[in-house]
């Protein structure tokens, strides 16, 4: 019964896949793969995405997903590569320069027949710099499901959590660890991110993805009305298109064939780029983490688990992040942690490669199905590894290995892997590996770099003329009048370096204040300027200019500003640095026509002087400007004109007798009184006349007093009585204030 519901169900999905080519659908291609080889960041180590697809690789496109705090474009230092034959796949390679920025989302895509099938992969911090981590990176759920998303606090910081969804803050999950999402729909899909507030650029915090199926567990189609067929081995059944999206490992239309270690794809033809050569191909695809189109995200290769891919399946299970528990006849250990495969065979109930096939009738207690003879020239649990035995003699069927040793190029026991410093299809190419041939994989990529004079994924570019040493990454620097190009290993040049560089291979920039060719020219830059290495030429430091950096801009140092009395003279002045001599002058509106004196100081100064005699009160503003071929500079000045004071109150009897009179009088005060400034000091004078006489006598000198006898008085006369005030400086004297009437006693 459930043998005739898996073929009805294969049926319905051939045609649907025959639908679907024909173009009613277009064209998803749910075997589009990408490899994230060291998806958990190393500071020191390269990163890499390849994406694979048998024939559309050459239109493959990479982007970021969205901004997670390093920006939207690729890393900088990022560079793509195509790659053919065996392997069809287009490389984002990120270097080890790029550090944190190559932390975030990443997308590949492809389109065929105007249908868009994408992957997107997550790149994480390394373990010890996380600050937050993600206890599940990779999530799927069914529509109406309940998920929930948590993180580890790995650096304890006095700082609020801060939670996104594809950028947008989320502050009711404000300080939360773990958030659960109930009765989820299609719209809660996409990059979850948990970091500490205001340190989100520092790519140190947890990512999640989680993708929502748009239908119920078990159903697809437009209207989920649909019942998906089964999908073994821990694949999962495409939302609209009702096909099987396979973990990396696994093929057939149900996922129900193991490819075995070292092997993925459709027709399980493809091979993984281990870290290091190594005899064992159950080994060869670690640290690689597989992502297929949505719904099935990411997982590692079959047989490993970890945020890394690097730790085995426990016993017991195995697969794609080692999620699927063995059903094996003679227990756990029978196991293979890769395919499922059982030495002994299957449980009672579960037949299949992998023993996942649920079947009641199925009592036998040992799978007979997986007892396989391989025609000549193949060997494998499913016959699917080819011989290469030296005289094309016949490996073994199970272990490959071949009796009188491998064939040339070949090695390990199974004589499945390429000898020391060989890769490629046929184990054909010559590796080029910088640190020697344990730096080079299967596919011939080495991940030291490439040996000097070698570039490209595989090191088999020479470096074109121009360029030398490890991945060609320095540029030769000869003289033009070299008739070769510069030794593509060394760097060293038959002639001379061209101008700027010194040495054998002509890398050494000329030491300070030398250029030219083999920098054998001294340098003359005055005052801090910065020779050209090449043809000795000065970049001048600050306001230097001219050839050698011995000229200036103007720049006025000094300018005064005045205060004067009205209706005496002044001299305003300004003082300017310059080479050459700059042309200088000082005006202002009030004053036209001034005549400037300008004279010579030391050390290329030089001032100019205007005299000026105001005749008004008030503020009047003066521009002095400097200019010559360098430059021009300006700087205002002041003169502040200043009214003499006067008192407004007369002064105020205190006694008087025959001969005398005293007088006092209040301070003067700028808001009351006539003349001076705020911050005047004033000085005092009393002066008296007899009524009728206009010129006034004076009594003793100024004074800061506030009162005063005046003596030697005639008997019974009408004088008047006054106080002038004075402020420092020249024409500071006022005149006199309003007199007092006083007639002396008899």
């Amino acid at each position: 019964m459930e043998f005739s519901r898996v073929l009805w169900n294969s049926l319905i999905i051939i045609f649907y896949w025959i639908t679907f080519l024909s173009g009613t659908f277009g064209q998803f291609d749910e075997n589009f793969t990408l490899q994230n080889v060291w998806g958990r960041l190393q500071p020191n180590m390269r990163s890499i995405i390849q994406c694979l697809s048998d024939d559309n690789h050459k239109k493959i496109k990479f982007s970021r997903l969205l901004d997670t705090g390093q920006g939207s474009k690729l890393p900088k230092s990022s560079q793509q590569f195509m790659q053919g034959n065996p392997v069809f796949a287009r490389i984002l390679f990120m270097p080890k320069e790029d550090q944190l920025n190559r932390f975030g989302a990443f997308k590949c895509k492809v389109v065929k027949n105007q249908v868009e099938t994408k992957i997107i992969a997550l790149k994480l911090p390394p373990a010890n710099l996380a600050e937050l981590d993600a206890l599940s990176p990779y999530n799927v759920v069914n529509l109406r499901d309940s998920v929930q998303l948590e993180v580890n606090a790995t650096k304890k910081l006095n700082l609020t959590i801060k939670w996104r969804h594809n950028g947008v803050e989320l502050p009711e999950w404000d300080d939360h660890l773990k958030i659960e999402l109930n009765d989820v729909n299609v719209s809660d899909s996409g990059i979850y991110e948990a970091h500490y507030e205001g340190r989100r650029s520092l790519s140190l915090h947890a990512l999640m993805r989680l993708i929502v199926r748009g239908c119920p567990a078990e159903l697809y189609g437009v209207d989920c009305d649909k019942e998906c067929p089964p999908c073994y081995n821990g694949g999962i059944c495409h939302d609209r298109y009702g096909v099987c999206v396979c973990p990396s490992g696994f093929s057939g239309t149900n996922c129900e064939i193991a490819c075995g270690g070292n092997h993925f794809g459709v027709d399980c033809s493809k091979s993984c780029s281990p870290p290091q050569n190594t005899s064992n191909t159950d080994e060869l695809c670690a640290l690689h983490l597989f992502c297929k189109p949505d719904p099935y995200g990411c997982s590692c290769a079959p047989g490993f688990k970890g945020s890394k891919c690097m730790e085995h399946c426990e016993p017991g299970w195995y697969g794609a992040d080692c999620k699927q528990p063995c059903h094996c006849a003679f227990g756990v250990s029978s196991c293979n942690r890769i395919t499922g495969a059982c030495e002994g065979g299957c449980a009672r109930g579960w037949r299949g490669n992998s023993c996942q096939i649920e079947d009641p009738n199925a009592n036998n207690s040992v799978e007979t199905t997986t007892m396989v003879f391989c025609s000549p020239g193949t060997y494998g649990p499913s016959c699917e590894k080819e011989c290469h035995c030296a005289g094309n003699e016949h490996c073994h069927i199970i272990t490959g290995q071949c009796p009188y040793g491998c064939e040339e190029g070949w090695g390990g026991p199974s004589c499945g892997t390429c000898r020391e410093n060989r890769f490629g299809e046929n184990c054909e190419m010559t590796c080029h590996c910088e640190g020697g041939y344990r730096n080079c994989d299967k596919d011939g990529f080495c991940y030291s770099g490439c040996e000097a004079g070698w570039a490209g994924f595989t090191c088999q570019a020479e470096c074109t003329p121009g360029r030398f040493g490890p991945n060609c990454a320095s540029t030769c620097h000869c003289h033009e009048n070299s008739t070769t190009p510069c030794d593509k290993v060394t760097g060293i040049c038959e002639a001379d370096c061209e101008a700027g560089y010194m040495g054998s291979d002509c890398q050494t920039l000329c030491p300070p204040n030398t250029y030219g060719v083999n920098c054998v020219e001294t340098c003359i830059c005055s005052n801090g300027g910065h020779c050209n290495r090449v043809d000795g030429s000065c970049a001048c430091d600050g306001r230097w200019r001219g050839l050698i950096c011995n000229e200036s801009e103007p720049q006025i140092i000094a300018a005064s500003d005045e205060e004067v009395n009205i209706g005496h003279q002044v001299f305003i002045s300004c003082t300017a640095d310059a080479v050459p001599e700059p042309l200088m002058n000082i005006s202002c509106s009030e004053f036209p026509g001034l005549n400037v004196n300008i004279r010579s100081l030391e050390q290329d100064q030089y001032q100019a002087v205007v005299k000026v005699k105001p005749q008004k009160a008030g503020t009047f503003d003066f521009l002095c400007t400097a200019r010559n071929q360098h430059g021009f500079d300006m700087k205002k000045m002041m003169i502040v004109v200043i009214d003499p004071p006067v008192l407004t109150a007369k002064p105020v009897l205190v006694s008087k007798t025959n001969l005398s009179i005293s007088i006092r009088w209040r301070e003067w005060q700028y808001s009351k009184d006539i003349g001076g400034s705020p911050s005047d000091k004033i000085e005092y004078m009393a002066v008296y006349r007899e009524v009728g006489a206009t010129v006034w006598d004076k009594v003793d000198g100024w004074a800061t007093d506030l009162s005063i006898t005046i003596p030697d008085l005639v008997p019974y006369t009408l004088y008047e009585v006054a106080v002038k005030c004075r402020r420092l400086g020249k024409g500071g004297e006022g005149e006199a204030g309003p007199s007092l009437k006083i007639k002396t006693e008899c």
